[in-house]
């Protein structure tokens, strides 16, 4: 049997935790095969495979099949024991495994598939063609695959599909294991891309299979961490990791903010210097501030600054502005603070002439008045320009005025409160003369999806609460202004002002209110599906974009794997999604079709798969526009000492196979 001639950058393998390249595969089977050659293991006698990941698997096969072995794929559920006792029973002299496993008998020599060999010992791998031999354990019984038998279960699998339709094979759910790691190889030998995915969400199934979504929503991240001094070097090292992500899996932006002097967001206090550097780290992704504190900076240093990044970007710069809410941040300009507001649209639109190419009045060293313009010139034409909005409908209003975009957030507005003020920003948007949709509304929220709702409820508990301690004033304005909730007028009536002490009993109070609300109703915090429900929500209020606050707390690797989820979910609702190339063939179990009958989202997913296979004809419940697509992949002993494997339509199941694939069966061991 031969293997397919492929380019090395073309997908062997595609799964949740990686994309396994052919280059990849022929390196790693060569790594394989370099360490088979140095030990005492006997060429052509059987070796164990026990890995986890179906690149290691898939490579492992490959490396025996070059060095004319017989292998024997080991479940990786099996234990220590079991695998002692299959080696002594195949004869086995060597296990392809993971350093992770640990140590096995002495007699057993071990080669590692995440073993480093120097690159100048790595061989290349041949296409000659080859034979392919194995051995399997099933049950209490061992069963023998020889060449001729797999060539005939691979003919079968010829018929299923035409040459054209072999492109990408999905792997799903709880298939067994023989027929999963047989159709790995088949689909290696024909160069057919593996996809491995268990299909338990839409949001999942979307990153393999096309499904319309039922409206767009654009997703970025956001980043306002609290400050901890904890002497750590690599402070920086998650906003450069979430960058990346965001710049390689299709996020719209990544936003930084502007704080001073507390510890709340302390990470961020010059969003112009991060940004560069952002500029720099990324290729895609827009860059923006959210929010620049305008009045704290002059209008041409804001213009000029935003000018040198968008070239250093190559055009992917954005600003909010924002007039300030913390009067110790105006050290910098404090006869601004009062009429702060006026300051930052007067602002807004010198920097918007600058931004143009146009000159500006400004006062020299010696008090007279000169023109400005700004150098280097931006890459962009125009300045994407937000106004950061906390809840006043006058700021919705005057941002349509001026033809800005939205930022605004759920902190302490309540989320049926955005209806008026975004209708009346479009209002204001088409009474200036703008189109109203021309223009977009991006909403802050905290974010962190899991598999589990209460599970991710226990897990977030603790860092958001501390994240919400970090600013007592954030709290007690949200406390005050959350007049939808009775329970938080009442608790917020036991103190006084804004600048009042609060007591440490009543601080936990508030947090614990504080954090049951974002929880229920204002962040993306919990599974996928309860996260769909607040976009569908927040798609009823006319919102465009959904900034997802990603560093209030949780650890820098659940952050990054959290990534991964908010990615799915994204897929969902990206405006010009990238349709993943069309599966040809499906391999689920029989629980998964019965289960389309009760998930929409499930059904539209399998009717856009062109075959189906499955491993057993106990399919009552499965919807009948799947049935005539379904065939049943299954495995009979048919007589003594012989193993049958056929694949037939559904409809046929009741006659005799007129195919099989023949194996040897083994007695009991």
């Amino acid at each position: 049997m031969k293997i397919a001639t492929r380019q090395g950058y073309d997908t062997a393998i595609v799964s949740a935790e990686m994309t396994f390249t052919v280059d990849m595969l022929r390196r790693k089977t060569a790594r394989i095969g370099q360490q088979l050659k140095q030990k005492k293991w006997i060429p052509g006698s059987p070796v164990l495979i026990y890995v986890t990941s179906a690149g290691d698997l898939l490579a492992a096969m490959w490396a025996l099949i070059y060095h004319r072995s017989t292998f024997v794929p080991v479940n990786p559920g099996s234990d220590v024991a079991m695998i002692t006792t299959l080696a002594q029973y195949c004869g086995a002299g060597a296990i392809i495994t993971e350093q992770r496993y640990g140590e096995f008998p002495p007699t057993v020599d071990t080669i590692l598939t995440d073993d480093d060999i120097p690159e100048e010992t790595v061989e290349a791998i041949t296409t000659d063609d080859y034979d392919i031999n194995c051995i399997f354990r099933e049950g209490d019984k061992m069963v023998s695959f020889h060449h001729d038998d797999i060539t005939a279960f691979y003919q079968e699998l010829d018929m299923l599909m035409t040459p054209a339709e072999r492109q990408r094979i999905m792997l799903a759910g709880n298939i067994p294991f023989t027929e999963q790691t047989l159709e790995l190889l088949w689909a290696s030998v024909k160069g057919i891309t593996v996809v491995m995915d268990q299909l338990k969400d839409q949001a999942s199934a979307a990153q393999y299979i096309y499904l319309k979504p039922p409206f767009s929503m654009d997703f970025s991240l956001f980043h306002f961490g609290s400050y901890v001094d904890n002497s750590q070097q690599d402070k920086y090292g998650l906003l450069l990791d979430a960058a990346t992500f965001a710049d390689t899996h299709g996020f719209k932006a990544i936003w930084t903010p502007e704080r001073h002097f507390n510890e709340f967001g302390g990470l961020y206090p010059n969003p112009s210097v991060l940004s560069a550097a952002l500029a720099t780290h990324t290729r895609n992704v827009q860059i923006r501030c959210g929010s620049l504190v305008s009045p704290l900076h002059h209008p041409v240093r804001i213009a000029e600054d935003w000018a040198l990044i968008d070239n250093l970007s190559n055009g992917r710069v954005g600003i909010s502005f924002a007039s300030g809410w913390q009067c110790d941040d105006f050290i910098f300009f404090p006869g601004k603070y009062a009429d702060r507001h006026h300051h930052m649209l007067e602002q807004i639109a010198t920097v918007r002439q600058l931004w143009a190419g146009e000159s500006v009045p400004a006062i020299n060293g010696l008090g007279n008045e000169i023109q400005v313009k700004i150098f280097p010139r931006p890459i962009q034409q125009e300045l994407p320009i937000w106004i950061t909005v906390s809840g006043k409908i006058e700021t919705f209003v005057d941002a349509g005025r001026i033809g800005a975009n939205i930022l605004t957030h759920l902190l302490w507005q309540n989320t049926d409160e955005l209806i008026d003020k975004i209708a009346a920003y479009r209002t204001a948007l088409k009474d200036s003369g703008f189109d109203p949709y021309s223009r977009k509304v991006t909403v802050m929220v905290h974010t962190y999806l899991g598999e589990d709702d209460e599970q991710v409820k226990q897990q977030v508990r603790e860092p958001l609460k501390n994240y919400i301690r970090s600013s007592t004033q954030l709290i007690q304005t949200m406390a005050k202004s959350n007049a939808a909730a009775g329970n938080s007028k009442e608790v917020a009536g036991r103190y006084g002002g804004l600048n009042d002490q609060i007591a440490d009993e009543l601080l936990e109070e508030l947090t614990e209110l504080a954090f049951e609300r974002f929880f229920e109703q204002a962040g993306l915090l919990g599974s996928a599906k309860k996260a769909e429900r607040l976009l569908h929500k927040l798609k009823s209020y006319d919102v465009d974009e959904v900034a997802c606050l990603i560093d209030f707390g949780l650890s820098r690797e659940d952050i990054l794997e959290g990534l991964h989820r908010l990615n799915n979910l994204r897929t969902l609702y990206a405006e010009q999604p990238s349709i993943p190339p069309s599966i040809s063939a499906l391999h689920c179990s029989a629980s998964l079709l019965r289960m389309a009958g009760e998930q929409p989202w499930l059904l539209a997913c399998l009717s856009a798969v062109q075959h189906i296979l499955t491993d057993s004809d106990e399919l009552d419940g499965t919807p009948a526009s799947l049935l005539k697509k379904v065939k049943v992949v299954r495995a009979d002993t048919a007589g003594k000492g012989n193993r049958r494997v056929y694949a037939n339509n559904v409809i046929d199941i009741q006659s005799d196979p007129d195919s099989a694939f023949i194996g040897a069966l083994s007695d009991e061991f």
